[in-house]
């Protein structure tokens, strides 16, 4: 298989095969949107010709739905090129993080003002990419650009979808290290109070009014951090669940208790 591989990338142009490395940065299936985004940023190529070919040498899968048209890297595929053709892996998972970050804010923005379907579609299609933007941010320290996930992300619950909750329980307790629990569990809130059908918003990170959005805002009593941190979290765990419960959603399973 890996011989196979190896010579349906060596008929490529180099620059076509730098793309298929780039696009090796993606989790599960893509759009054009997604793939035009990162190939500019990285390679400075045209998406529409990149996927063409690829496509002609069955080395990416296009997949048809009344949703579009959608793309993937095949596995073995996509495990070989990461390999042989990403020099440089961080490039592509900057543009991966960008791309996915600034398009879940657009869509956010236009959920409450004109339609909930990009927000929607986002959820639906890309939620792979997201955890993977989160697992990338968290494990580089980018606690700033890991918290931009969590206001759009927190309308998620409403949709059925429970997973980023638990990334946001993930930040607040990696976030402590650098000092930024206070910012990850303002936005970590937002979790319980988008179960529970409020509106109101938290305050962002940068802010300097010290107000929390928070549904729950009392601090635990202990003086030991570590001890805090984790009061924060059980206490925001058992918050979510009373919401949950209330709306009559079946409760998901968690990694971190």
């Amino acid at each position: 298989m890996t011989a196979a591989i190896d010579w349906s990338i060596g008929l490529l142009d180099s620059d076509i095969a730098g793309a298929l490395g780039t696009l090796t940065v993606f989790a599960g299936t893509f759009d054009a949107t997604a793939s035009r985004s990162v190939l500019q940023e990285v390679n400075g190529l045209d998406a529409v010709e990149v996927i063409d070919e690829l496509v002609a040498q069955s080395l990416l899968e296009t997949l048809r739905s009344n949703a579009g048209v959608r793309y993937r890297v095949l596995e073995p595929v996509r495990q070989r090129a990461a390999e042989v053709l990403v020099p440089e892996p961080n490039r592509p998972r900057q543009a991966h993080l960008r791309h996915y970050l600034d398009r879940l804010e657009q869509a956010y923005a236009t959920f409450a003002s004109s339609s909930p379907d990009p927000l929607l579609a986002i959820l639906d299609h890309d939620l792979d990419n997201l955890r993977k933007v989160h697992e990338w941010a968290l494990h580089e320290g980018l606690i700033d650009d890991d918290l931009r996930l969590y206001r759009p992300l927190s309308l998620s619950t409403l949709h059925g979808i429970h997973e980023p909750a638990d990334w946001a329980l993930e930040t607040i307790l990696s976030a402590d290290v650098d000092g930024r629990r206070g910012a990850t569990l303002r936005f970590g809130s937002q979790f319980e109070c988008s179960s529970s059908g409020t509106t109101r918003q938290p305050s962002s990170p940068q802010s300097s009014s010290g107000q929390s959005g928070s549904c729950h805002s009392r601090r635990p009593r202990s003086d030991d951090r570590s001890t805090r941190n984790r009061a924060a979290v059980s206490r925001r765990i058992r918050a979510r669940d009373r919401c949950l419960a209330n709306r009559g959603v079946r409760r998901p399973s968690r990694r971190h208790q």
